[in-house]
């Protein structure tokens, strides 16, 4: 209890976040609840606070229990009020007759293969006959079009029709778009061409935002300019601006599989120089009357200009506010506690936007810094180095060590991949990332007074991040550089951590009686990786995939898949997001992996009509009826339409089924829905998602 008493905000902070975790199971929905437990709570606290000299230690116990729960509370009611959907006035409670809505460019858009992406704030519905206030954000996509002009973050615009929900994942283990979005309070999106969009005028709700998208706009315009290299610009964009839209897949898979993608995340790195950069700058203003005011004043105005810059990201964010909390610290010349600054830091951003807690930005932003802060110097004194150079990058290894071991296990569950050379990288990576900073920020400034100074300072830096890129796919091109197609539960998350902790415990105390609970958590994790072992085991399934404008079949048989699909859809892009993460977690092969250890026996009994034979299950597929009257009554266990061959329940008079599937090549109608209704056992994948039927 010593140790935690020196971290009362960490503390609390605990507490803040568990409370707005519980309001996945319980809310707290009204003001009315929250004041009277806090009234309640507070009333037994000051009844212990009245006893505290004859019960000194139980009522300090008891008085930082009732905080705690108190922060708990605060953290549900936070949550349950930070669901937008909870306003009245929100745009989904009436937009089922809009024919159009005027709204507010709410960022500075991103650019995709066919659309630009852009997040808006609704603020009007239009009907037939009334026009309602209301509010709420959608995400708009606008076909790319020559004759668009670029919407800038204030434009005030109206739009024809309406947005549609974002759909839910159509298959098992599917990422869940919808959920992430709603995570940002977006529930609906809308595609729309040019014709049904009008630009009424530039009004931006905040100017000081307006202010940081132009300004990071004219810096990316500077770096076009002056670096020709499409993947230097690219990186630098990262690098400076938090920019990511033009890096491309090849760069990034280099960067992640050398364990460097951390630096193309602009975050505490990032700003941790920033902050080291700005304390050498001032330094001698410490010597003139009321200086270390005057240095605080300009440490945060550097501090939160570049945060504006790069769109106020919540790694950004964090670092930011911690920063700026540790600045504050030395201004008022108190010996601040590091834990209790990074707590005060993630109360404040979760005050303001609790959802945090569930970006993954945010976790292993958080994590890394608190992995640095308490292990890389307890790694450092292991072996001091007598040698300066050997010293620093010995300095840099215990930090991608400290930093590696605190947010592994999220990269495993997020990202299921773990760089094995990160150490190698990191030691070359870190001190060039900290020297092309320090000159990206100066080519910025020189560039925007003096297009000759930027251009001597872009050459220099071209040359060096056309090395660094060399550097990192190297690392990407050594043997085992990126251990890959590795799944972790969410329970499996936790007992890794309990691991970690339970190792460091027996570390830190030097005590054998962690090697209890280390012995009991392997256990536990090798029982959950038995289990589902021995599943997959017994599996044998077919599963239907709501396969976007295709059709995909997958032939499962304990630990071999075959896939049945169309060239286009198998050699796109798709599969890897709709089928590989069932795959994954199944411990299936990938899609990428050719695997005919299970046999699929194709056959084209007609033009329009294909069988498939496996392990005595008949399925038929077909795309064209014309032909079906040539063939004998058919039975088979799964029928599919698809191409929108079937027209009528009286087509299917010669056939025999279990199940009726709609695969996603026919197209969504309500007349294909008014059949399906009138047909037993039909499903339309593509509303209803993946059909699986075990064997």
């Amino acid at each position: 209890m010593q140790v935690w008493s020196q971290f009362p905000l960490a503390r609390y902070a605990l507490w803040l976040i568990v409370g707005i975790y519980s309001n996945n199971f319980f809310q707290l929905s009204t003001k009315n609840t929250y004041l009277i437990s806090l009234a309640l709570l507070v009333a037994v606290f000051a009844c212990f606070t009245s006893i505290y000299t004859k019960y000194a230690r139980l009522a300090t116990h008891t008085g930082g229990f009732i905080i705690g729960i108190i922060g708990l509370i605060m953290g549900n009611f936070l949550a349950f009020n930070n669901q937008k959907l909870n306003n009245e006035a929100h745009y989904k409670h009436s937009y089922e007759n809009a024919i159009g809505w005027r709204g507010r460019i709410a960022d500075a858009g991103s650019e995709k293969d066919n659309y630009f992406l852009f997040e808006a704030n609704v603020e009007k519905l239009f009907f037939n006959d009334s026009v309602s206030t209301v509010t709420g954000n959608v995400n708009l996509y606008v076909k790319k079009d020559s004759s668009f002009q670029m919407l800038r973050y204030g434009d005030v615009i109206w739009v024809k029709d309406r947005p549609f929900p974002i759909p839910p994942p159509g298959n098992p283990n599917e990422f869940n778009y919808s959920a992430y979005m709603a995570l940002h309070h977006i529930h609906d999106q809308q595609f729309i061409d040019t014709k049904q969009l009008k630009l009424l005028n530039h009004n931006p709700r905040f100017e000081i935002l307006a202010l940081g998208y132009d300004i990071r706009a004219f810096f990316q315009q500077k770096i076009d300019q002056h670096i020709q290299g499409r993947q230097e610009a690219a990186v630098l964009s990262a690098l400076l601006l938090g920019n990511k839209d033009y890096l491309d897949d090849r760069i990034t898979y280099a960067f992640a599989s050398a364990g460097a993608m951390h630096v193309l995340a602009v975050s505490g790195l990032h700003v941790g120089i920033i902050f080291l950069v700005l304390n050498l700058i001032f330094k001698p203003l410490h010597k003139v009357p009321q200086g270390k005011y005057i240095v605080l004043a300009l440490h945060l105005v550097g501090l939160w200009s570049y945060a504006m810059i790069t769109g106020f990201s919540p790694s950004v964010l964090r670092a930011v506010t911690m920063f700026s909390l540790v600045a504050i610290a030395n201004a008022v010349s108190r010996q601040s506690n590091i834990y209790n600054t990074i707590a005060i830091s993630a109360i404040i951003l979760l005050l303001i936007e609790p959802n945090f807690i569930y970006y993954v930005g945010f976790q292993l932003s958080y994590l890394a810094v608190l992995g640095i802060i308490f292990l890389q110097p307890r790694l450092y004194n292991l072996w001091i180095p007598k040698n300066w150079l050997v010293d620093k990058a010995w300095q840099i290894t215990a930090v991608s060590l400290a930093a590696q071991l605190a947010t592994f296990p999220l990269g495993l569950y997020y990202f299921h991949q773990f760089p094995t050379y990160f150490i190698v990288s990191n030691l070359v990576v870190i001190p060039f990332i900290t020297v092309f900073l320090q000159m990206g920020l100066l080519f910025l400034f020189t560039s925007a007074i003096s297009d000759t100074i930027g251009e001597a300072i872009a050459f220099l830096l071209e040359h060096g991040l056309w090395g660094l890129n060399v550097f990192v796919q190297w690392i990407e091109s050594l043997p085992i550089s990126l251990l890959d197609w590795i799944y972790v539960s969410n329970s499996e998350l936790f007992l890794i951590y309990g691991l970690i902790l339970a190792f460091i415990g027996l570390l830190y105390y030097r005590n054998l009686e962690w090697s209890i609970p280390i012995a009991a958590l392997s256990i536990l994790f090798f029982i959950t990786q038995w289990q589902r072992l021995y599943k997959q085991k017994e599996e044998t399934k077919i599963i239907h995939y709501a396969a976007r404008n295709s059709f995909a079949i997958d032939f499962i048989d304990k630990f071999s898949a075959t896939l049945v699909t169309d060239s286009v859809y198998e050699k796109g892009a798709l599969p890897a997001f709709q089928i590989d993460p069932y795959r994954l977690a199944s411990n299936l092969p990938s899609t990428s992996i050719q695997n005919h250890n299970t046999k699929v026996y194709t056959k084209a009994l007609t033009p329009g009509i294909t069988a498939y034979y496996w392990k005595g299950f008949r399925i038929i597929r077909i795309t064209d009826l014309s032909k079906l009257k040539l063939l004998n009554p058919i039975k088979c266990d799964h029928l599919i339409i698809g191409n929108n061959a079937l027209k009528s329940p009286d087509q299917l008079k010669n056939l025999e089924y279990r199940h009726l599937i709609f695969d996603e090549t026919n197209r969504l109608s309500p007349a294909l829905f008014e059949l399906a209704a009138t047909l037993p056992d039909a499903r339309i994948l593509a509303r209803d998602g993946a059909f699986i039927e075990a064997h």
